[in-house]
């Protein structure tokens, strides 16, 4: 059962890659993404929607149960601490929205905005999950 949860979790974290790439990052060329074309597709469009098929069409997966939602919040908080230690140290955020810069009031409507979302997709993800697959795995 961790392990579907890990799963569930990492599915939940790639998709929402693809959400913030296409809607947040992507209109701004190529300061929204890594310099090589080819991986900028790859990590933001096609892992995600390959993931998203993947937790949808298989059967490979249990039940998760909603009171296990919080678990999908681990990494992203461990992550904006992390971000926001190095940005408000060193300068460095990986998105621009997240830059000590704009002011932290800002910065911290987009650390809530990614909380919701998370739980949002985490929501779906795990509701999914509850639901017939339309493959079955031997």
């Amino acid at each position: 059962m961790r392990l579907n949860i890990a799963r569930g979790s990492v599915t939940t974290y790639i998709i929402i890659v693809g959400v913030v790439y296409a809607t947040l990052l992507a209109p701004l060329g190529a300061a929204g993404g890594v310099p090589v074309a080819w991986a900028n597709t790859a990590l933001h469009i096609i892992t995600p929607i390959y993931a998203l098929a993947d937790w949808i069409l298989f059967s490979d997966r249990a039940r998760i149960g909603f009171n296990r939602l919080w678990i999908v919040l681990i990494y992203p908080i461990v992550w904006v601490v992390v971000v926001l230690v190095r940005g408000a140290t060193d300068g460095w955020v990986p998105y621009p929205f997240l830059h000590p810069d704009t002011g932290y009031a800002s910065v911290f409507f987009y650390v809530g905005l990614i909380i919701v979302v998370m739980l949002a997709f985490g929501s779906l993800v795990f509701w999914i999950s509850r639901m017939r697959s339309i493959l079955r795995v031997p």
